[in-house]
């Protein structure tokens, strides 16, 4: 890919001059640009383009956000944010992930990086969810597909429940001011895992796609499955396991521990529980997280009722003359009684800038792949529309289609470990 020559100064379109290069990934760059015709500042994402195309080059303009919350958490004196910091965040989160299930769609990358603070200064405690290159609808999701980041990733890799597991890892992350499940493998996230709630059930691990990469099976006894020891895989594959974490957990009671004193703080930990429940048919969904919020935060008022109604994808390109934007419309979610969910357009720290779909509605949400219409978030707006028998069960979040349940399988890309051994 050929970079795009952004530099401070320079002119892009007719009116848009780049101020500060804010990223840069292997798709594209990040500039904070100010446009001479608005005098607003922007983020805009210049993909890099294939070395024969020299003239043209796609940008995507966004709204400029302040810092991710794992930047703002790490820029804190205490590293980790009190109860009543913490509880109009979560409740923001819940509310957009709330929506997004609504009309079948998974994030799947949730983690505190790609959760933008709005201004860190005027509004801390509003933020938005970037990052959607990952995101697809729940019936494209085949159990054993291995999708989002290790550290935040589901075990079992079951259908339904990966954002809210990664809202437990997020959560708990926001109160330790650490990753709960650190690690650079699958290996090594799996044993921190069941060092801490301990090993998933029998039942669990017979229908787990990749259990025999972890576990070896007993001939008798229970449990029925032995988790390899890091020996054995440092046998079995060639690579060592390697110990990342900075607070170790007998169990997840213990977050109670690495919390500033609150009146609430057990119900907190009960609520992280209940996301981390190694079982996701007993995972609790973004409506039973809400009556954890729901004790103590204002009425909001009637506009901001509303606003949760409907999910804006808006997209805007600074295209070329005579060129259009696309317009997709999607069936709105069904009202709740939530504050406005805060999805949100921004840029991913440093390390690539959010996508958006436009319809017609009220709050956005972003991804990251450089071609606007490639990631397919579009054809997935279009497919949430239709009336597929698709649905989202209310006890675990599983998908599923009428009739029929998804075949789970291996993930072509091989084996979770690393290829050669490590020290």
């Amino acid at each position: 890919m050929a970079n795009p020559g952004i530099s401070r100064g320079r002119t892009f379109g007719s009116c848009h001059i780049v101020e500060e290069i804010l990223g840069e990934d292997d798709f594209g760059v990040v500039a904070k640009c100010c446009s001479t015709m608005t005098n607003k500042t922007v983020a805009i994402k210049f993909s890099k383009s294939e070395e024969s195309v020299v003239d043209q080059v796609i940008c995507i303009s966004f709204e400029l956000l302040d810092q991710s919350l794992h930047l703002y958490l790490r820029d804190k004196n205490t590293q980790c944010l009190s109860m009543e910091e913490l509880r109009p965040i979560l409740h923001q989160l819940t509310t957009a992930l709330s929506h997004l299930h609504s009309i079948n769609i998974i994030h799947v990358d949730l983690k505190p990086v790609n959760i933008m603070v709005v201004d860190c200064h005027q509004h801390p405690f509003k933020v938005k969810i970037i990052d959607f290159g990952l995101a697809c609808s729940a019936s494209e999701m085949q159990q054993g597909e291995r999708r989002g980041t290790v550290s935040y990733r589901t075990p079992q890799m079951s259908l339904g429940s990966f954002d809210m597991w990664a809202l437990g890892l997020t959560m708990a992350e926001l109160v330790m001011g650490c990753k709960l499940y650190p690690g650079l493998t699958d290996y090594d996230v799996l044993r921190v895992i069941i060092e801490t709630p301990g090993q998933p059930p029998d039942d669990i691990l017979d229908h787990d796609v990749y259990t025999q990469d972890f576990f070896y099976a007993e001939n008798c006894g229970r449990p029925r499955w032995r988790f390899k020891t890091p020996d054995d895989v440092y046998n079995e594959y060639g690579f060592r396991a390697t110990e990342t974490r900075s607070i170790k957990l007998c169990s997840l009671d213990d977050i109670e521990q690495k919390m500033e004193p609150h009146r609430n703080q057990k119900m907190l930990v009960s609520v992280i529980k209940s996301l981390l429940n190694l079982d996701p048919c007993r995972r609790i969904t973004t409506q039973e997280v809400h009556q954890f919020f729901a004790l103590s935060l204002p009425q909001s008022s009637s506009r901001d009722r509303n606003d949760a109604i409907h999910i804006n994808y808006q997209e805007r390109h600074l295209t070329p003359p005579g060129s259009h934007q696309l317009y997709i419309p999607i069936k709105p979610p069904p009202p709740v009684n939530m504050s406005a969910p805060v999805i949100g357009e921004g840029q991913k720290d440093g390390k690539g800038s959010p996508h958006r779909c436009p319809t017609s509605c009220g709050v956005t949400i972003s991804g990251r792949d450089p071609h606007p219409i490639s990631t397919g978030l579009c054809s997935l707006l279009q497919h949430a529309n239709k009336d597929s028998g698709e649905e989202i069960e209310s006890g675990g979040g599983q998908s599923r289609q009428q009739g029929s349940m998804p075949r789970p399988v291996r993930d072509p890309s091989g084996p979770r470990f690393p290829s050669a051994a490590t020290g």
